[in-house]
């Protein structure tokens, strides 16, 4: 029971070890909770009151919130205590924690939250006014996941934006086959951000964002979607998600291709006990493959080791026939392949 003092309350239940007091909420939480929406904010003092605006006017007695600040060296978290103080909604909670990273934050998130769904955003991301009135209606029709498509924006232009396309189904769809989810994985855009998902279905089924991973989500939902029997698809975009000018001038990390071999060797996986899935599964066994060359490309100073080239056949090979001749040639002598991208960009 979360229990609260005086007008600023500081609860003193904490979440997680990792988590460190204060906790601050305003009253007491209701008996029943559709929605969870957790916000994971680092160093977003410039955007995270547009995305709690976004959401604080929609909170109601069947919605919380969850603020987690990832250990901010900026003033985001003076600006969230200030907004939540002056909000007149109960169900809203803010911890900061020591640098856990988003997966840790998503776990231990997901073992705390009330609500039967559960949405995760970023501090510098915004929900679109439509998102509230076409969501909430769907939240008792007794879905696991609900899907829906984005905006990309630059910035502050929300001119300067293009259509992210999530949506996998017409309308809504019952799995009775796991071929069923080809378009998915073909389209395999695995942003946690463009889902709500049934909170169960993480703990029912044992699922949890790895720690320390850029490419968590491309980890994690094929697992929360090859566990589900219903899913939404809801054509509209309902989330705009901010590219910032510093995400867009910074180099990506060496480390990131150990990364998506992992996230390719957690896809893999669901294969093991099911021959049937191949074909399906091979589509973001390709997907992640193209991901990695394209990586390779742009950044002329990555090497790939053996032992990583090594993994990338190991994941593959036993996909070899669902792809092409072109496709399985690029596999079968995958190291001088990956050998001759890096002679060209040297050039």
């Amino acid at each position: 029971m979360l229990t609260c003092q005086n007008d600023v309350n500081i609860a003193h239940m904490i979440i997680s070890p990792i988590y460190r007091a204060p906790l601050y909420c305003e009253g007491p939480y209701p008996h029943m909770i559709k929605l969870s929406v957790v916000v994971s904010s680092y160093n977003n003092n410039e955007y995270i009151q547009e995305c709690l605006d976004s959401i604080l006017p929609h909170l109601n007695d069947s919605t919380e919130l969850l603020i987690v600040d990832d250990g901010s060296t900026d003033n985001s978290h003076e600006i969230i205590q200030n907004t939540i103080r002056n909000t007149e909604n109960k169900n809203i909670v803010f911890t900061i924690v020591e640098h856990a990273g988003i997966s840790e934050v998503r776990n231990k998130a997901i073992s705390y939250v009330k609500g039967e769904y559960i949405l995760f955003i970023d501090g510098d991301d915004i929900l679109d006014v439509k998102f509230w009135e076409s969501i909430t209606p769907e939240l008792y029709n007794n879905y696991d996941i609900i899907e829906y498509d984005a905006t990309i924006f630059f910035e502050n232009n929300k001119n300067n934006s293009k259509h992210l396309k999530i949506c996998a189904f017409e309308n809504e769809c019952t799995i009775t086959h796991f071929s069923q989810l080809s378009r998915v994985f073909s389209l395999s855009n695995w942003f946690t951000w463009a889902r709500v998902y049934k909170t169960e279905l993480f703990k029912r089924n044992h699922v949890t964002f790895p720690k320390g991973r850029i490419y968590e989500d491309m980890a994690t939902l094929p697992y929360l979607y090859a566990a589900a029997t219903r899913v939404r698809s809801i054509k509209e975009s309902l989330i705009w998600y901010r590219k910032s000018l510093r995400s867009l001038t910074s180099t990506s990390r060496s480390s990131d291709i150990e990364d998506i071999i992992y996230a390719m060797e957690c896809i893999r996986k669901l294969d093991l006990d099911c021959a049937d899935r191949r074909s399906v599964l091979a589509l973001a066994i390709y997907s992640s493959y193209n991901l990695i060359k394209s990586l390779l490309i742009k950044n002329p100073e990555y090497e790939i080791s053996e032992i990583n080239i090594r993994r990338i056949k190991d994941v593959m090979t036993p996909f070899q026939k669902e792809y092409s001749l072109k496709k399985s040639l690029q596999i079968k002598f995958l190291k001088y392949y990956l050998k001759y991208i890096f002679i060209k960009k040297k050039r």
